[in-house]
């Protein structure tokens, strides 16, 4: 059941404020990810030596991220955290056949 106004329901963590600051993260926010995750990913994927012989290699090594683009964020909706991401990720190897 929704709560009536001016009744003081405690599930309402949020009051209401004249500078409309977003308490807590109750209303939606967000923030943007990606040079985090372009940091992360190439930290991951830096000099990563590789099962070869599934690919059918003598060695295979990861060399970093070439590039990445794309989006990625965290939303915040009364205080959940909801991740998202769409990313374009090449990485850079070297292998000896």
């Amino acid at each position: 059941p929704m709560a009536k106004l001016g009744e003081g329901d405690e599930r309402w963590i949020v009051e209401d404020r004249q500078d409309g600051t977003n308490v807590r993260g109750w209303h939606w926010s967000e923030k943007d990810l990606l040079p985090w995750s372009q940091d992360k990913l190439g930290e991951l994927f830096e000099n990563v030596s590789v099962d070869a012989s599934a690919h059918g290699c003598e060695s295979l090594t990861l060399r970093g991220v070439a590039s990445c683009t794309g989006e990625a964020y965290l939303n915040t909706r009364k205080g959940k955290r909801i991740p998202g991401y769409e990313l374009d990720v090449k990485v850079s190897y070297e292998a000896i056949v």
